[in-house]
């Protein structure tokens, strides 16, 4: 499978996983997201006004790697929709202190933060990856506390390295600030 096609079912299974339980996605009213997306062609990446916005606490990867983290996915929502999805390990965190791009690791023993992009509106569609030798930058939480009451803040100005040989990267700045919603049970 690959990670376009992970990241849908993620969102597939988030979105069940938040039908089924009382909590629900953040509230726009909690949320400011001014992040910008431009590929090399100085195009920008657009979302839909309709897009999806999960974001949780809980491991890495579901049933996988338990490593306690903070994940953002934000896109769609159909299949063909660009998407992004930000995972950072909690204890790897320090406010303030900006974490470096590129963030290479051993899937199972993840470090840092990690985002993933899907450009699948462009021609031809893209993925990229923190985890991209050619990317660069980094990324600064102001906020990030799980649990009850929990909020993520980060500010960003990096570019992300495709995972396609010869494929383009994108670059992406802004802030993005958001309550964190309690896992469901």
């Amino acid at each position: 499978m690959n990670r376009a096609a992970g990241v849908l079912a993620l969102a597939t299974a988030a979105s069940l996983s938040l039908s089924c339980s009382e909590s629900s996605p953040s509230g726009p009213g909690a949320t400011q997201n001014s992040l910008v997306f431009t590929r090399a062609d100085r195009s920008e990446i657009s979302f839909s006004s309709d897009a999806f916005l999960y974001v949780w606490c809980g491991p890495w990867e579901e049933g996988l790697v338990v490593t306690p983290s903070v994940q953002v996915l934000f896109g769609g929502p159909g299949p063909g929709d660009p998407r992004w999805h930000l995972r950072a390990v909690v204890a790897d965190v320090t406010i303030g202190q900006p974490l470096a791009f590129p963030n290479g690791f051993v899937f199972d023993l993840p470090k840092d933060v990690d985002l993933f992009v899907a450009d699948l509106s462009d021609d031809p569609a893209n993925e990229l990856s923190s985890q991209d030798a050619r990317s660069s930058g980094s990324i600064t939480f102001q906020k990030l506390q799980c649990g009850s009451g929990g909020e993520i803040q980060f500010s960003i100005d990096a570019v992300i390295g495709s995972e396609f040989h010869d494929g383009p990267s994108v670059n992406v700045t802004g802030t993005f600030r958001a309550a964190i919603d309690p896992p469901s049970r």
